[in-house]
């Protein structure tokens, strides 16, 4: 497959790839976008990613044990447009190496052990208009932050931080597609912000203080976060309608 001179997606989750293997992917100047999630590769992945060919835009590394270092490297690769790094011990230091990464569109950061910090950094980059950092330690501040991104109007999953109300009343300004705000701490103030809100588009608020439920997911496993998070990528790009986006919903329909 990493010598194929027509295939431009390739989806190996949990197949054992080695760095080796992934060097070769890397080297293809027809690929287009990664999925090797659950292959645990570490570091080295990031290493080799940061030196791959320009034609690669979109990578998903989740679950491949890679730490501060590994997301540093690829952080530098400015080819990058969509980079899935969830369930990866990278942290604030990794994280916010790849939020300074002025290309990137969308990023997915679950579980990464990350906090507000992370949600300062990500705040500055102007071209995000997807992000999904649930399961992490992000709070009020972080979410207020967030919520003053100018193009951020696809997804924005902070499912399972320690989000309150305050922060649920800055969310409420955002014009977006999608938001999932799932199993923080809001009571019925914040709550109410959000489900009166006419620019949120598609809102999940299950497991919190007060029960709120219009489209509640829950996560499972990487595998059925990954899908979840594709399909609402997928809706945003039905609204956004630019380039980066029709690439990615022809690449999720075969997905």
């Amino acid at each position: 497959l990493s010598k194929s001179t027509t295939l431009e997606s390739i989806w190996m989750e949990n197949d054992n790839i080695s760095a080796k293997s992934l060097s070769e992917f890397a080297n293809n100047e027809k690929i287009y976008s990664l999925n090797l999630a659950g292959n645990y590769i570490g570091d080295e992945a990031g290493y080799i990613l940061a030196f791959a060919q320009p034609n690669l835009q979109m990578v998903i590394l989740d679950a491949n044990h890679l730490g501060p270092q590994g997301a540093k490297a690829l952080a530098s690769n400015q080819n990058l447009k969509f980079i899935y790094m969830s369930d990866n011990p990278i942290g604030n230091e990794g994280a916010i190496a790849l939020a300074s990464n002025p290309n990137l569109e969308v990023i997915a950061l679950d579980n990464d052990l990350i906090t507000d910090k992370t949600a300062l950094a990500l705040a500055q980059n102007k071209k995000l208009w997807a992000l999904f950092l649930g399961d992490n330690h992000i709070g009020d501040e972080g979410a207020t932050a967030l919520a003053s991104m100018p193009n951020l109007n696809g997804s924005l999953v902070l499912f399972k931080n320690n989000l309150h109300d305050a922060g649920a009343k800055a969310l409420a300004q955002l014009k977006i597609s999608y938001l999932n705000v799932g199993q923080n701490h809001l009571g019925e103030e914040g709550l109410a912000a959000l489900k009166n809100s006419s620019s949120i588009g598609n809102l999940d608020a299950f497991d919190n203080v007060v029960d709120f439920k219009k489209q509640a997911q829950i996560v499972k496993n990487y595998h059925s976060r990954i899908q979840a998070e594709l399909a609402s990528l997928q809706q945003s790009c039905v609204e956004n309608q630019n380039d980066f986006c029709k690439k990615i919903v022809n690449i999720l329909r075969f997905s």
